[in-house]
């Protein structure tokens, strides 16, 4: 049997606060899907950077060519084991959810969103490029109070950026039929046979 999720949680099916033509779709273009899973978007935003780091902050033994090539290589392997991970989420995972609401905010100008997140996501993409661009400029100089305080604001904004993009999915799961595909859970009615010989 399957149950969708804003079925088995009410709490999700409200679509107030939504713009008047979110749920009329502009069907003529495809929606696009991401084929980014919440443990790569772990590995390559929260992991990715302070590995980055530590290969630039040896940059004088190394060289700065070496130092740039492991950063390029160290965000590569990292998209790559995110990706190969066998890590099955629930979709009421608060990361999975995040992943969703990315999505969604990518399908803006098919489906429209709030301004206001819109204006919100920005802001927290201003602030993780900027502590990023600091961190890294941190490490060249070998500055470790500004290195540690910019990685922190970084991981910071990430946070409130992932919150933010889980708010948006539970908000607008109902907005579009592939929204509402993404909260279906297969739900298993059969008693284990196991549960069965032990009730017997």
């Amino acid at each position: 049997m399957i149950t969708p999720l804003h079925e088995l949680n009410p709490a999700t099916k409200a679509t107030t606060g939504l713009p008047a033509n979110a749920l009329v779709p502009n069907t003529s273009q495809a929606l696009k899907v991401r084929r980014a899973t919440p443990v790569a978007l772990i590995c390559t935003r929260m992991l990715t950077l302070p590995l980055a780091c530590i290969a630039l902050w040896f940059h004088a033994q190394f060289g700065l060519v070496v130092s740039v090539g492991i950063m390029l290589a160290t965000w590569f392997w990292m998209d790559a084991i995110g990706h190969a991970l066998p890590v099955k989420l629930s979709s009421q995972n608060g990361i999975k959810q995040a992943s969703y609401g990315e999505m969604i905010l990518l399908n803006h100008q098919q489906v429209q969103v709030p301004s206001t997140d819109l204006k919100t996501t920005r802001v927290f993409w201003l602030v993780a490029a900027v502590s990023g661009l600091c961190a890294l400029m941190a490490t060249y100089f070998n500055q470790p109070i500004l290195l540690g305080s910019s990685i922190l604001v970084y991981w910071a904004s990430r946070c409130a950026f992932w919150m933010r993009m889980a708010n948006l999915f539970q908000r607008m799961q109902n907005a579009h039929p592939l929204y509402r595909f993404w909260s279906v859970e297969a739900q298993n009615d059969n008693v284990p046979r196991r549960a069965q010989r032990r009730s017997a």
